[in-house]
């Protein structure tokens, strides 16, 4: 039954309300669980899980109040990182756990790889270095291609050539990859 017809606006930062009423409501079902289901409570206690466990857990979730989260959807719904498991949001709902906080991750990835390049970059090549970051981000995707367009323009005709060489350009185009296979997941 519809009862109002009216247009949501979806922002980044906001998820829409029918997410929110969907998230609210998973994680009082498992924190209503954590004190009867065996699978949850070996989850509290960092106990080891197997694939069995990880099953009845999913049919369980499932079963109880229709429910139904597996790592798919824990990917897609809740934009959990690549990697992330049931565990790891079973724990994350319980307190015990928090997902890495994918500005930090970007910024040590790019911070590891000019230390262990020992180069000594000018104001505007580390000003240009965290435009990469700051597009990569908000974009969750860049390529060779997104450094001729803005904002990367604004850097004048020195930039990304020969402001960088191709290798060093090609170089953080692959953080940016390896970090974007690592915490997001491509929409489908």
């Amino acid at each position: 039954m519809i009862e109002k017809r009216s247009i949501w606006e979806v922002n980044e930062d906001a998820p829409p309300p029918y997410v929110t009423a969907f998230v609210k409501k998973v994680e009082e079902r498992i924190r209503e669980m954590a004190t009867e289901d065996p699978v949850i409570q070996k989850i509290a206690n960092d106990e080891a899980i197997t694939e069995t466990d990880l099953t009845r857990l999913e049919e369980t979730l499932t079963d109880a109040g229709g429910v139904n989260i597996n790592e798919e959807v824990l990917q897609k719904g809740y934009r959990q990182p690549r990697g992330g498991t049931l565990v790891d949001f079973i724990k994350s709902v319980l307190g015990l756990y928090r997902a890495p906080d994918p500005k930090k991750k970007i910024d040590e990835a790019f911070q590891t790889f000019m230390a262990e390049n020992n180069k000594h970059y000018t104001a505007d090549q580390l000003h240009f270095i965290r435009t990469i970051q700051t597009v990569f981000m908000r974009k969750k995707h860049i390529d060779m291609t997104d450094l001729w367009d803005a904002p990367f323009t604004n850097f004048g005709i020195n930039a990304p050539l020969p402001m960088f060489d191709e290798g060093d350009l090609r170089a953080f185009i692959g953080i940016c990859q390896g970090l974007e296979q690592e915490l997001y997941v491509a929409e489908a």
